[in-house]
């Protein structure tokens, strides 16, 4: 299995997906048929489809966890990008969510 990332568009040009899917399967074909597949399960038609191959690799990320008590500082390599977002892109970030990091971190 592969992944690939899609999104689609409406014969009227309207964008039907927010974002990128994230789709596992064989063939690039496989993929667009599972988003059109999941989208005609809501009632909407699907007029074109845009697929690229995501290379693994491309999904991983170097993350630290600065202590902030010492100073110290940890590093790793993760594709959790959930723990990412809750920790970086967010103005405050939750305890549990930074120890999560740590903990990853720290291994």
């Amino acid at each position: 299995m592969k992944t690939f990332k899609v999104h689609a568009w409406s014969a009227k040009n309207d964008l039907l997906t927010d974002k990128w899917q994230l789709i596992e399967a064989s063939t690039p074909q496989a993929a667009a048929n599972k988003l059109k597949k999941k989208l005609a399960e809501k009632g909407v038609k699907v007029a074109v489809v845009e697929i690229f191959r995501c290379n693994r690799t491309n999904r991983h990320f170097k993350v630290t966890y600065t202590s902030p008590k010492t100073g110290k500082q940890w590093h790793t390599i993760t594709d959790n990008m959930p723990l990412i977002d809750n920790t970086k892109n967010v103005d405050t970030p939750t305890q549990k969510n930074l120890s999560l990091l740590k903990k990853l971190c720290k291994k």
